[in-house]
């Protein structure tokens, strides 16, 4: 699970670089160039969603039927994905104004989230004998 975790850590690195290449190529015919507000609309939306991750892992690992590591797992996974939303958004909101400062928020945030919901062989052992 720690490997899964980590490429999608290095994936919002390659989000970075991959913004950064097209900001200095130049080629990239963005829809609404310089218009601020989009990247304001995808940060919120990026903050929103990374907090939602810790809501929907909480819920996930609440309890119910079925092994409680396969339930850990799961949610491990599907934390993981909504912490990389806000570099994805990043990326969207480059693409759209064209705009760096506009996705290096994002990152920041998705970076944050990967960091916060990281697995932790004490919380995962935690919450198995809790469940």
């Amino acid at each position: 699970m720690t490997i899964v975790a980590a490429a999608m850590l290095v994936s919002v690195a390659v989000y970075w670089i991959l913004v950064e290449i097209l900001a200095r190529l130049g080629t990239v015919q963005h829809a609404f160039p310089g218009e601020v507000r989009i990247g304001y609309v995808a940060l919120a939306l990026g903050v929103i969603v990374a907090y939602a991750a810790s809501i929907v892992r909480r819920s996930m690992l609440a309890g119910g039927p079925g092994d409680p590591g396969a339930r850990i797992q799961v949610a491990s996974v599907v934390t993981f994905a909504l912490a990389e939303v806000p570099a994805i958004l990043g990326v969207v909101a480059f693409l759209l104004t064209g705009l760096r400062e506009a996705a290096y928020p994002l990152f920041v945030v998705s970076i944050a989230a990967h960091a916060i919901y990281f697995p932790r062989r004490s919380q995962w052992e935690e919450w198995a004998k809790a469940r």
